[in-house]
């Protein structure tokens, strides 16, 4: 079975997607995706900014 190429546009829209849900763990959600808690922020806040 080959693997699920993900590009980081994508995994970064999946992250914004699940850390805007109410009640989102946004620093496990860092954890789980594997960033630091900066980058999890700073996506977060350019997506809001658009």
């Amino acid at each position: 079975m080959p693997w699920r190429e993900v590009s980081a546009m994508d995994q970064r829209r999946e992250f914004v997607r699940l850390a805007m849900q109410e009640g989102a763990n946004r620093r496990e959600l860092c954890r789980r995706f594997n960033i630091h808690p900066d980058t999890g922020y700073k996506w977060l806040a350019r997506w809001q900014a658009d």
